[in-house]
């Protein structure tokens, strides 16, 4: 069998792969629609490539298996079988943009029933969906796009009052227009500029003296929403939140932001729709973890406090179709371990692995075999799992090389110990394209376990421990509250 005639890394096996149980049976209904499939009927295939679900990993899995259920015993084309997997990967693409439509933009879906009705004529059919979409609007609660979902609606509207000729309505429409973009745009700039600072470990050149930051850092936003407060108090403090999670992250090491923002929150939380009740409780819970790591011990409690609301409330970050987020996965599980929280972590990992991607959920697995083995001090099943992981994304191989490096510490392997920090030392070296403060804290890392390594090997001392110790709790390094305590243990002993 040829790699290329094997179908578990196709990208459409990729994309069906993502389909929750419960979209299958809508999936195949579109599949089988003639008006999507151009009259060509595609579910032999689809039925021939399910019987290997939900992990569509088989030795029959193969593109011969499937052109042999299709065409009988003649002669393997490889044409044929190319012609109709790419088809089907086509309208199982647009099936993904239905999706969207029904989970997500059902409002403007019926801004597009709007115009459809109005530029046809039909002005009696228009006029009663504009009614029932002023309604429908009025009731729309706070998320990111609730701006951009009315900006569409009114944009619709004005195109209506211009065609049945109401003159006199026309400037009150296109003023509703031009507040839902300025409301739309600001709520936009907020949240990729607090979304751009968040990702500061990543930045290539300072972000702050870039073009586009030096475009929008001319915009007085403070005047602007000292007028939207003094004229449309229903938005504002919407608009106040957003405004306040940029400064946030912008002004890092300001705490009064966050204290004012969770305050800002927790007041309007009642106005949001579920999908910003889950953003902004994981905002929260993002800029914790982050003031954690930069060694705000006080933020630790907090952090977890926030992510374990999240998680037993189920407002857990996820996609359409209902798989969570491997980054907020993997967050969720380190702060529960930072608060020792092992039984809760448990039922965790229980509750929400198989709420993953299915391609990534063994090696996930065997990430959290490793922590969890770690930390009952079980160090030899602790090496094994890790090896067992292969996410192809640097921070779980630097996550990894962390535990593997405290393992060989705990268990006195201090040989192995050193040829694991100088080829840790050289991976960091060589992954020159992660963010450089995610590089630099594991750089700490095995700069401060060599020299506490030199002090155990060489002696211990108690000056130089005390100095090691100052320093780390002071610095940017990574597993800091595996150190400290590494070293208070060498303390004792002086």
């Amino acid at each position: 069998m040829s790699y290329d005639k094997n179908l578990e890394n196709h990208n459409l096996v990729r994309l069906l792969r993502s389909l929750a149980d419960d979209e299958w049976p809508g999936y195949e209904k579109f599949v089988s629609s003639a008006y999507f499939s151009d009259g060509r009927n595609y579910i032999p295939l689809l039925n021939a490539i399910k019987k290997h679900r939900p992990d569509f990993v088989s030795p029959d899995f193969t593109k011969e298996k499937i052109h042999a259920k299709l065409y009988g015993k003649g002669k393997y084309s490889e044409s044929a079988i190319n012609s109709m997997l790419s088809r089907l990967y086509r309208i199982s693409e647009d099936y993904l943009i239905q999706r969207e439509f029904e989970n997500g933009e059902s409002f403007y879906r019926e801004c597009l029933r709007l115009r459809a009705l109005h530029l046809r004529g039909l002005h009696s059919k228009a006029g009663k969906q504009l009614e029932e979409l002023t309604d429908a609007a009025s009731r729309l609660k706070f998320e990111e796009n609730i701006f951009l979902s009315r900006k569409r609606f009114r944009r619709e509207a004005a195109r209506y009052i211009y065609a049945i000729n109401k003159r006199s309505e026309i400037p009150g429409a296109l003023m509703d227009v031009l507040r839902e973009s300025v409301y739309s745009f600001l709520v936009e700039v907020f949240a990729n500029d607090f979304s751009i600072h968040t990702q500061r470990n990543f930045w290539e050149s300072d972000y702050s003296q870039s073009f586009v930051s030096q475009v929008i850092g001319c915009i007085d936003y403070d005047r602007i929403l000292e007028l939207v407060s003094g004229n449309d108090k229903d938005n504002y403090a919407f608009l106040k939140i957003c405004r306040t999670m940029a400064i946030t992250m912008k002004d890092f090491d300001n705490d009064s932001h966050y204290a004012d923002l969770k305050k800002q929150i927790f007041e309007n939380f009642d106005t949001f729709d579920d999908s910003f009740r889950k953003t902004s409780l994981n905002i929260l819970a993002l800029i914790c973890s982050a003031k954690f790591v930069r060694g705000r011990k006080e933020f630790k409690k907090e952090a977890f406090a926030i992510r374990k609301k999240i998680v037993d409330e189920d407002l857990f970050s996820m996609s359409t179709s209902r798989y969570i987020l491997l980054s907020e996965f993997r967050s969720t599980l380190l702060e529960a371990f930072n608060e020792k929280e092992y039984d809760w972590a448990h039922k965790f990992v229980e509750k929400y692995l198989h709420r993953l991607q299915p391609e990534l959920r063994e090696d996930v697995s065997h990430y959290c075999d490793a922590m969890f083995a770690f930390s009952r001090k079980d160090f030899d099943t602790a090496v094994s799992s890790a090896g067992k992981v292969n996410i192809n994304q640097i921070i779980f191989k630097l996550d990894m090389k962390n535990l593997i490096a405290k393992v060989y510490y705990e268990t006195g392997s201090y040989e192995s110990l050193l040829s694991h920090l100088n080829s840790y030392s050289q991976f960091i070296k060589n992954s020159g394209s992660a963010g450089r403060e995610l590089l630099q804290r594991h750089k700490n890392f095995v700069s401060c376990l060599k020299r506490i390594l030199s002090i155990v090997l060489k002696g211990k001392d108690d000056v130089m421990l005390r100095m090691l110790r100052d320093e780390i709790a002071s610095s940017n390094v990574s597993a800091k509250y595996w150190l400290l305590p590494k070293i208070d243990e060498l303390l004792k002993t002086v």
